[in-house]
């Protein structure tokens, strides 16, 4: 995996987690790659917002992100939800 810290060459691909945007050269990335990029707890669980009327979705840890050059996803971490 190649990250973009000047934007310049063939990255075209942006990713958002917690704020913290990043340019891949890239088409899609797991979750696994996000937790080690952006040194997250595996523990905690990712959430990817919804866009327009959709509602925010937790991501499985096994996901896989197809990557959208025109909209980038934006996700942010929280603690697992349970309900007992």
């Amino acid at each position: 995996m190649t990250i973009s810290d000047n934007g310049a060459g063939q990255a075209r691909y942006r990713i958002s987690v917690n704020g913290q945007e990043v340019i891949l050269d890239q088409p899609q990335i797991s979750v696994v790659e996000l937790w080690a990029m952006f040194a997250l707890d595996p523990n905690i669980e990712l959430v990817i917002e919804g866009v327009g009327n959709e509602p925010d979705r937790p991501i499985e840890p096994s996901a896989v992100l197809d990557l959208d050059p025109e909209q980038p996803p934006h996700l942010f971490s929280r603690p697992p939800t349970s309900f007992g």
